[in-house]
């Protein structure tokens, strides 16, 4: 068995060599299924959105993919507060 064998005489991937046992990673590049389901949002909107321009992408040997901090930045330029007027900010008590 050699060092890169389990318990069960299987080769591991090179990926899961130097990850600790019960560490967490977490996800720095999102396939387009798991960005679509992350935003809530189709696969087939999801590509238009990148295909416009909208949403940023990476391309890693290959493979698009979306980073979290994209979608989070792309999410954030969208919020919308609903039902407030415009002179919401003045306080009720200014008579």
């Amino acid at each position: 068995m050699s060092g890169r064998d389990d318990a069960d005489g299987r080769r591991k991937k090179r990926s899961q060599e130097k990850v600790p046992p019960g560490a967490t990673v977490p996800k720095v590049a999102l396939s387009y299924d798991e960005a679509a389901w992350s935003l809530g949002i189709s696969r087939s909107k999801l590509y238009r959105l990148v295909s416009e321009g909208r949403l940023a992408c990476v391309e890693l040997g290959g493979n698009t993919v979306l980073r979290p901090a994209d979608l989070e930045k792309f999410v954030d330029a969208r919020v919308k507060t609903r039902g407030m007027r415009k002179d919401a900010n003045r306080d009720v008590d200014d008579s």
